[in-house]
């Protein structure tokens, strides 16, 4: 799937296609379906253990949304390819060791303010 959509990325920019369609609702709608479907993806992957599990699902799926519009600057389909291959790498599970999850931004908060 995300191979799918680096390729139609590369030869049809999402600027282009958000410019022509005027940035709508229904473009809206369905960016939040497309993050909704990854982010379902990235869930049940993480619960088998074919991704990481260490970055909540909703975080990996920004990134991985995110990472993937570089392919609007890509020229072919191998690198397109290659683009997929590394985003595929950064969400393979982690090896070794587990380092705990960092904590959330509201902790971090609150950890900073007790210590001052």
């Amino acid at each position: 799937m995300l191979g799918a959509y680096a390729q139609i990325l590369t030869h049809h920019p999402t600027g282009a296609i958000v410019a022509g369609l005027h940035r709508g609702n229904h473009v809206e709608h369905a960016q939040h379906r497309l993050h909704e479907f990854v982010r379902a993806l990235v869930t049940d992957a993480a619960q088998v253990g074919e991704v990481r599990d260490d970055v909540p699902a909703d975080e990996l799926t920004g990134y991985v949304l995110h990472a993937v519009t570089a392919a609007e600057g890509l020229d072919s389909p191998a690198a397109a390819d290659r683009l997929v291959a590394l985003i595929l790498t950064g969400l393979a599970p982690q090896q070794g060791p587990r380092s705990p999850r960092p904590p959330s931004t509201d902790q971090a908060s609150k950890s900073a303010a007790a210590h001052h």
